[in-house]
C-alpha cells in the first residue's frame, strides 16, 4: 500500500504524452519507490522517473501497466496491489475507485 499524489499522477500523464511512452512501472531502486514511464519492449528506451516514497526492504518487484489503463481523475490515491495482478486505487478526495489490471510481465519476489 502506498499513496500516489495528484501532482505525481499529473506529471506522469504529461511525461507519457511528451515522450510518447506507454508503459508505467512501479518499482524500487536504492530503497525508493519509483513511478517510471518507459517502453518495456525496448531495452534502449528512454524513461523518466518520479520518486513517490520509500520502498519496502528486501523486496524485488516491478508492477507494470499500460498507460491506457492508467487514466485516473486527478486526485491523491491510496493504492493497493494484489499478487493476482490487479490493483485498487481509491481517491482520497473524490472517492473514485478504480481496479486496474497489471501486465503479465509484472513480478514480486
Amino acid at each position: 500500500t502506498f499513496t500516489l499524489k495528484k501532482d505525481d499522477l499529473v506529471a506522469l500523464m504529461k511525461m507519457s504524452s511528451a515522450m510518447s511512452l506507454e508503459d508505467v512501472v512501479i518499482t524500487s531502486e536504492n530503497g525508493k519507490l519509483i513511478l517510471r514511464i518507459t517502453d518495456l519492449s525496448s531495452d534502449s528506451s528512454h524513461h523518466s522517473d518520479i520518486v513517490i516514497g520509500d520502498a519496502p526492504d528486501g523486496v524485488d518487484f516491478s508492477f507494470n501497466y499500460k498507460m491506457e489503463r492508467f487514466m485516473l481523475l486527478p486526485d491523491d490515491y491510496e493504492v493497493n496491489i494484489s499478487s493476482r495482478l490487479i490493483s485498487y486505487f481509491v481517491g482520497k478526495n473524490n472517492n473514485a475507485e478504480y481496479l486496474i489490471s497489471l501486465e503479465k510481465s509484472s513480478h514480486y519476489e
